[in-house]
């Protein structure tokens, strides 16, 4: 499709044909804008937004294979258009997107309120780099407040790690982690035979996960109570936590109740 500058693009996320033919007909009322692309999905979102430099993204919060946070991490905030989700935010992300200087919700696809998010939004478009600014902070809210490090449970407990490694973003649901290890202000996810890195104190990752799951049974360790094979006692009044990969965990005798009783 032709550019053209004088227009504020638009690029669409998501993965029903009807979509876009609703959206095009909404944007046809408005004369400065313009759906330049739709795709579907967070991997197709993040290769189409660098293609075409929109000002708008029109995304769900979630998506079959990522998030809008992992769309707008591998974009980078910087170059990040002006999100509009259109899927309703869980309890912690929307008193977060409360806190947004500008509404970026839209939960339907319908004229008025997907109107009324862009009007909004276009009356940024004389300020340099207002969208990008917009984007920066959408981003430092989602990824910081509450000390979230990732998808929610029913519950408000962590269901899902948003794990981010060299230029690659991925989740790891929080019962394939074996075991995490504390190490200052980051934790290490052992998942199998790999390790991930998480940033974070242990104690605050540890007031996330579900209290069934996983216990803390060391100062700078949680196990995930499925993978105890056994627990056997060691001296001074320790334990050891056998998992079923064979690996020995030490349970300091703070915490060797807990375990004991998760265990049994």
């Amino acid at each position: 499709m032709k550019r053209d500058e004088r227009k504020i693009r638009i690029v669409l996320v998501d993965n029903d044909p009807r979509a876009g033919d609703r959206v095009r007909a909404i944007l046809g009322q408005m004369q400065d804008v313009q759906l330049v692309s739709q795709c579907a999905g967070a991997a197709d979102a993040v290769r189409t937004i660098q293609a075409f430099r929109p000002e708008i993204a029109i995304i769900p919060l979630r998506m079959s294979d990522g998030t809008a946070l992992d769309v707008i991490e591998q974009v980078s905030p910087d170059r990040m258009p002006s999100p509009i989700f259109t899927s309703p935010p869980d309890a912690r992300a929307e008193q977060v997107l409360a806190d947004c200087e500008l509404p970026c919700i839209a939960e339907s696809l319908e004229s008025e309120p997907l109107t009324s998010v862009i009007e909004t939004i276009r009356a940024f478009r004389g300020q340099p780099g207002a969208h990008a600014e917009h984007s920066k902070r959408l981003w430092k809210l989602l990824a910081h407040g509450g000390s979230n490090a990732g998808e929610r449970n029913a519950d408000n407990t962590l269901a899902r790690f948003v794990v981010r490694e060299r230029n690659r973003v991925h989740t790891i649901a929080a019962e394939e982690v074996d075991w995490i290890e504390g190490a200052r202000n980051y934790v290490r996810l052992h998942v199998g035979d790999r390790t991930h890195l998480l940033r974070g104190p242990l104690t605050a990752i540890h007031a996330q996960l579900d209290p069934r799951l996983f216990a803390r049974i060391h100062r700078s360790i949680i196990v995930n109570v499925d993978r105890v094979g056994e627990v056997q006692p060691w001296v001074g009044g320790d334990y050891v936590a056998v998992l079923t990969s064979g690996k020995k965990l030490r349970v300091s005798r703070n915490f060797r109740e807990t375990i004991l009783r998760l265990a049994s």
